[in-house]
């Protein structure tokens, strides 16, 4: 073993820079005024997680704060704070400096910590120590103390009551020591080879080639040197999983606070492991719970749930009776979404007992109380994770909800008050936050790191449960989060549809998928929590084993039939679709739908299941699909998987997709997401692949979480700018009289916009298509010949059936309607813009903002759309009577031939004189609304404008 420090603080791994840290506190309270949420804002807030009191008085908690890099999200920091309860007042202890990490600490006494960081000078994960004063009221930070120096990390940490014994763990081969390891592995890299070599599965799990080493808990007795009180190992730290290939903690989730324990004693270790000794551990959930007697050297591990078959998992001794513990237990094999029920062992009797075994929901965490006596639980309820306090474990087992509701977590008890504690507690409305439940039934928050943003941001303030009539009957809820701007204009809809698929879109603050991040860019949110979903109890999730494509999707109709009609603000005709992981699976499901996948105008497919068997051969963990399909392997039964297999209905897709794939995303592998993308450009569907080559079945990296944003709202942007000019075009060619401006299409010298005026009724589509004829040839300069047969044969079938036809392409549709509305009706024109700024008074112009997103492929239009709405504002402002205005001033913001902004744009000097153009000519406009540079939308403000005002032009 290689020697512990002698308890100096060496350098750390990133010096600390002050003048390149600013929280969001301050960056936000530098904000003149306040914004939409979104998905930047909601990676800017400082993530709270873990208190834990003070381990003698209780009179102060610590917790960790991970922030990120304002404003720009590209690093990260965590960082160990105290807080006194008393006085309020909050104290970083350890300096945040980006990518260094505190994690995993435990208050051991009265002003001493350990836990995991990075901060060693080599980089990786080691022990250290941090000593805290008398007074911390005005400690600036604490230079932490490193304990071990390690070649390898140290990923997990557990420390007895006692601060006698600690465990903590490395990746090491099964056989070999940590020298050793490092050795074998340095011999490795200098062969020059690199080759993996498999006999057995896991060939490879979650987002991690097994290629060797394992997590191995290591025991090691600790004590105070007496000359520095630095903690030090007192022995040699013993492996206890020695020779053995399997891991502990389980991956790729599994960590020691919950899958380890030590004894009230501090003798006795108990601990979760998987049989990854055979190729069964990829078909099998079966977990089991070991315990050894670390005052009996050499002593193995004694399984005590090898009896059951399924996964026990999370043992947690009594705090005051070694012979008592507690654990998480399934009943049903090969399933992973199987009922968690809590059972007792003990072993004194060698006798194990199941708590509430009456009840049908899934508890997800246990906590001791103090005296031993009783158990705070989380519990997923009907959409919520609450806290329930069961009392009296070993007699009548009295049960109380404490929380219900939002999502609470990470309970920790007061040491002399056993019904007081802090918690975790989130919801779709508010981040997570700290708080305290005192025994006279109180809640307040504890932590305000977030309230400078939260004061900044514009977010939706409703969230609203709704139920209704699913399938076979039963009742079916749903989440509705309106728009942040309200429900009195129409607005489009982000249907989302959550992974698992046992698994619930909960009352919870999340990073990823947030309702916010939606609700605030404008869009209203459905969220069904359909058969298959947890917390609705174990028959509900059960039920969509076998029924991949059949019960979810009936509930999936009939919700967005509820919703629809419930919530009439809603726009049905502008309606996503998107889903992750099962809801991906569910994307390309609805997609073969002839009956369901015309209602959405887009589909959004993250790491979506796209053909069933291919996945039951190349997915890892393959209890899931093996069970999901109905308890088949893909070669028993093939027919189990082809059933629902979104494959087998590609004929079907007719709709566009945004696709998005993890590299490393081994669950759901990257060649579903491909296949699915070759069959939409094999059938000439517009699709886009979004494919992230460091990234898991999860979007981690910040940037790429806001790049996904991005492109959720740019291909969001595109449809309702489709449909917006839909509604206008509908709106003219159903006037029964219309003004036309008429060319000679015979003479180029006479192809201006001069003509005279004079009233054409439309007599039959014939003459309708002769009159846009010559509109299309008069603006070939940006429309492609190639467009004008679809010109044409969409105008019939639009004019004939408007409610049921579709654009075929961005270009297509944004350079006819566009054209349309510029040069084929200005009275209509300008009562739309009326209307505009009567309803958004603050608007004196479009916005249209840079954005590293290309929605039209055609920089020359969105140039000309830039400068036309600038310039069709500027003379609604400015002109008393348009009919007075002179046709040749008309002419110079019209015609693209002899426009000098056209000429500038052919001559590609438009990026560099835009500014310039604009702000000379924009008089009497506020500069600053009309910068832009020559790309495309970002913003909504555009389409907030346009949504609110078209439909109610739909009167003729």
């Amino acid at each position: 073993m290689p020697p512990t420090t002698t308890g100096t603080t060496p350098p750390t791994t990133t010096a600390w820079n002050i003048s390149d840290y600013q929280s969001n506190s301050d960056y936000y309270n530098s904000l003149s005024s306040r914004h939409n949420f979104d998905q930047s804002d909601n990676l800017r807030l400082d993530r709270l997680s873990s208190p834990r009191f003070h381990p003698i008085d209780g009179r102060s908690i610590i917790y960790l704060r991970r922030q990120s890099h304002m404003p720009d999200v590209r690093q990260s920091t965590t960082t160990l704070h105290w807080l006194d309860l008393e006085a309020n007042n909050s104290v970083p202890l350890t300096r945040p400096i980006w990518g260094i990490h505190d994690q995993q600490f435990f208050w051991v006494n009265n002003n001493t910590i350990l836990f995991l960081s990075n901060r060693a000078s080599s980089g990786l994960s080691q022990i250290f120590q941090l000593n805290l004063p008398m007074d911390l009221s005005t400690t600036d930070f604490i230079d932490p103390i490193q304990i071990t120096n390690y070649p390898l990390n140290i990923d997990n940490l557990l420390v007895n009551q006692q601060a006698s014994r600690l465990a903590f763990s490395c990746q090491v081969y099964p056989n070999l020591t940590i020298n050793q390891t490092v050795a074998r592995q340095a011999a490795e890299k200098a062969s020059g080879r690199s080759i993996y070599q498999f006999d057995k599965l896991f060939i490879r799990h979650w987002d991690e080639y097994r290629t060797g080493p394992r997590h191995h808990p290591f025991v090691v007795s600790i004590g105070r040197q007496s000359s520095n009180g630095i903690f030090s190992f007192s022995s040699d730290p013993l492996d206890v999983l020695f020779n053995v290939d399997s891991d502990s903690p389980t991956r790729p989730f599994g960590d020691a606070q919950a899958q380890w324990s030590f004894s009230s004693s501090g003798d006795w270790f108990a601990y979760t492991r998987q049989y990854d000794e055979t190729s069964e551990v990829a078909w099998s959930t079966n977990l089991d719970i070991f315990t050894v007697n670390l005052n009996i050297p050499g002593q193995k591990g004694e399984c005590i749930t090898c009896e059951n078959v399924a996964t026990d998992t999370d043992p947690s001794y009594s705090p005051t009776d070694d012979s008592i513990l507690v654990y998480r237990s399934h009943s049903v094999p090969g399933y992973e979404s199987d009922q968690y029920k809590v059972k007792v062992y003990n072993a004194t009797s060698n006798t194990t007992t199941t708590l509430r075994d009456d009840w049908d929901q899934s508890i997800q965490a246990v906590t001791w109380s103090l005296d031993g006596e009783s158990l705070y639980l989380e519990i997923g309820e009907e959409a919520s994770n609450v806290i329930y306090h069961l009392s009296d474990i070993f007699t009548n087992q009295s049960v109380v909800r404490l929380i219900d509701s939002g999502t609470s977590r990470a309970v920790n008890l007061h040491p002399i008050d056993n019904q007081t504690f802090v918690f975790t507690h989130g919801s779709i409305l508010k981040p997570t936050n700290i708080y305290l439940y005192s025994s006279n039934e109180s809640i307040r928050p504890l932590t305000n790191h977030n309230n400078a943003l939260l004061s900044k941001v514009l977010m939706s303030t409703v969230a609203e449960k709704f139920s209704f009539a699913g399938a076979q009957g039963d009742t079916v809820w749903g989440w509705h989060v309106p728009p942040v701007n309200g429900t009195p204009n129409p607005a489009p809809l982000a249907f989302l549809i959550h992974g698992g698929p046992q698994n619930s879109w909960y009352d919870s603050w999340g990073s990823g998928w947030n309702f916010q991040s939606f609700s605030s860019q404008g869009f209203a949110v459905i969220a069904i929590n359909f058969h298959g979903s947890d917390s609705y109890g174990q028959n509900f999730t059960d039920s969509i084993t076998g029924q991949y494509g059949s019960l979810p999707y009936e509930d999936l109709q009939l919700g967005l039939n509820y919703a629809l009609n419930s919530f009439t603000y809603i726009d049905p005709n502008r309606t996503v679709a998107l889903g992750a992981s099962y809801g991906g699976y569910m994307i390309n499901w609805i997609a073969g739908q002839s009956e369901m996948n015309r209602r959405f105008r887009t589909f959004v497919n993250h790491n979506g299941l796209f053909d069933m068997r291919a996945m039951g051969y190349s997915t890892e963990e393959l209890w899931f699909t093996e069970h999901d399909v109905g308890g088949h392997t893909p070669y028993d039964n093939p027919a189990a998987y082809e059933l629902y297999n979104p494959v087998n209905y590609v004929t079907n897709w007719t709709q566009p997709m945004l696709i998005i794939v993890g590299a490393h995303d081994y669950r759901v592998p990257e060649t579903q997401g491909i296949g699915a993308f070759t069959a939409l450009q094999r059938r000439g569907i517009e699709s886009r692949l979004l494919y992230f080559p460091t990234e898991n079945h999860w979007i981690l990296n910040s940037q790429h979480s806001i790049a996904c944003f991005d492109l959720f709202e740019s291909k969001l942007t595109v449809d309702d700018l489709r449909h917006t000019y839909e509604i206008i075009f509908r709106s003219c060619i159903t006037l029964k009289t219309l003004k036309f401006t008429i060319m000679d299409h015979n003479d180029l010298r006479k192809r201006i916009h001069n003509a005279p005026l004079f009233n054409q009724p439309i007599a039959t589509n014939i003459e309708y298509l002769d009159i846009y004829q010559l509109y299309f040839d008069e603006f070939d300069c940006i429309l492609s010949p190639s467009f004008l047969p679809q010109v044409k044969s969409l105008t019939a079938t639009i004019y004939n059936s408007p409610p049921q036809q579709d654009f075929l392409n961005d270009r297509l549709t944004v350079d006819f309607l566009a054209n349309l509305v510029v040069h084929f009706n200005w009275g209509f024109t300008f009562a739309y813009l009326e209307s505009v700024f009567k309803r958004t008074p603050n608007l004196k112009s479009f916005l249209i903002t840079s954005s590293p997103i290309i929605l039209i492929d055609c920089q020359k239009w969105q140039y000309f759309l830039s400068k036309y709405l600038v310039k069709v504002v500027k003379f609604h402002l400015h002109a008393c009577d348009w009919d007075l205005l002179q046709w040749s001033k008309r002419n110079e913001y019209t015609d693209f031939r002899t426009s000098a902004y056209w000429m500038k744009e052919r001559a590609g000097t438009v990026q560099t004189e835009c500014q310039q153009l604009l702000d000379e000519e924009g008089n009497g406009l506020d500069s600053i609304s009309i910068t832009f540079t020559t790309t495309t939308f970002k913003s909504f403000v555009l389409l907030e404008t346009m949504l609110k005002v078209a439909p109610s032009y739909v009167i003729f």
